[in-house]
């Protein structure tokens, strides 16, 4: 038969257990609706405002804009801030309204997963920033190079913002926690070959090669396109100095000298007429 007493305390139990978590219950649906529209809100207010600083230009700068559109996201940079800040918000807030219910069995490993996630943002703030201050850099250096007329600079620029994007990409895999041992010795092993063949090669064959950079870069400095010179025993009108050779026009055929002949030896500028000083005048 029926126990309808204890199916009666067992009811009563179950009434008051109800009734006492309530107030939790309660209390973690307002926390909940409040946080998400303290979300909505926060996540759209940091939207606008890096919209105003220009973040969606900086990222479309980087490349990075092509790489999330050939990956099929359509969304606009900022948006996609806004949207990673809204989840990270959410998540730590339904781990809070777990714990008040009482649910730290689900919370707990919710919570490791999460405390991860900053890490990821920080390496990815990183990544941004360093891909940005390695393309300025870049361009600052290929500006430098081209200034001394190095015809390639260009290449130059882009090795020196290759390099540094290397090292910024190791800095935020180690950001994360992976392990970049190997990829980092990889890197600077290949890096000191490069380096010591550049040295050998300047050491062994390269010597005068340098030589002439440096000499076209002060003989710009002392001579103008134009000039009528007398040099290595020819008189010539000096149409161009580049990177290692100059030239001079004499007669009707282009002599080309290396850039050492400007500066190491003896050259002769000859004086216009209307380039004189005009005659003292009583």
């Amino acid at each position: 038969m029926i126990d309808f007493a204890t199916l009666q305390d067992q009811l009563r139990a179950l009434g008051v257990a109800i009734w006492n978590y309530l107030p939790s219950l309660l209390g973690a649906t307002l926390l909940l609706a409040a946080g998400y529209l303290f979300a909505k809100l926060f996540t759209r207010l940091l939207q606008q405002g890096v919209e105003r600083l220009g973040f969606d230009k900086l990222i479309a700068e980087t490349g990075m804009t092509r790489a999330l559109e050939q990956a099929k996201l359509t969304k606009k940079p900022s948006e996609l801030l806004g949207r990673i800040v809204y989840w990270l918000i959410m998540l730590n807030l339904v781990i809070i309204v777990l714990r008040i219910l009482g649910l730290d069995i689900i919370a707990e490993p919710l919570d490791q997963v999460i405390s991860y996630l900053p890490q990821i943002l920080i390496a990815l703030i990183i990544l941004v920033a360093g891909i940005i201050a390695a393309q300025f850099m870049g361009r600052v250096i290929q500006a430098a190079v081209a200034s001394m007329g190095v015809e390639f600079s260009e290449a130059v620029g882009q090795l020196v913002q290759f390099l540094l994007i290397v090292m910024v990409v190791i800095i935020s895999l180690q950001v994360v926690g992976l392990d970049v041992t190997i990829f980092t010795n990889l890197i600077i092993n290949t890096f000191t070959i490069i380096v010591a063949g550049l040295a050998l090669a300047f050491g062994l064959g390269g010597r005068g090669l340098a030589q002439n950079v440096l000499a076209g870069y002060y003989a710009r400095e002392m001579f103008t396109e134009g000039d009528m010179i007398l040099l290595a025993e020819q008189e010539g009108v000096l149409i161009g100095i580049g990177t290692i050779n100059c030239e001079l026009l004499v007669q009707n055929e282009r002599l080309v000298l290396p850039n050492t002949h400007l500066t190491d030896g003896q050259v002769r500028i000859k004086v216009m007429p209307s380039q004189a000083d005009p005659a003292p005048t009583d």
